[in-house]
Formats: structure tokens, C-alpha cells, sequence
């Protein structure tokens, strides 16, 4: 993740649905507590290291999970 903490969003929050996707359910799941931004955004790297790490989804996918901000995030 690269900015400070409050850095301008990379893009709209939609898009990109995959990453779209990925931070609704997490919106929907984590709970509501004074972490949360940073626990979404937590799990959202520790998945797009996921799949940038792995060759097979890279090579036969388009996926593309840009990294995000927490301004990004402010926007959903």
C-alpha cells in the first residue's frame, strides 16, 4: 500500500468490479468497530498478494486488483 493513510483514491471505487467485489463482501463481513477501514484493507492486500503470487490466475486471467487507499474505501 502506498500513500499516507488518507492519500487520494487510485480510482473510482467501482472501477474495477473484481476489487469491487472483493471490498463489498468484506464491508459486509468484518464488523463495525474503529479498525475496520484498516482490517478491509488489511484482508484486500493480503488477497491481492494472493493473486498476484499465483502464476496460473495470472497467466490464464484478466484479473487486475489495483491497490486501494483508504480513500478509496471512504467512498463505499
Amino acid at each position: 500500500m502506498h500513500g499516507g493513510p488518507d492519500s487520494e483514491p487510485a480510482s473510482w471505487p467501482n472501477a474495477n468490479r473484481y476489487s469491487e467485489a472483493i471490498i463489498l463482501q468484506l464491508l459486509s463481513v468484518l464488523p463495525r468497530v474503529r479498525t475496520r477501514l484498516d482490517d478491509v484493507m488489511k484482508a484486500y492486500y493480503d488477497i491481492r498478494q494472493l493473486v498476484l503470487q499465483n502464476a496460473r490466475v495470472m497467466n490464464q486471467t484478466k484479473i487486475q486488483l489495483p491497490e486501494i487507499s483508504r480513500g478509496t474505501l471512504r467512498q463505499w
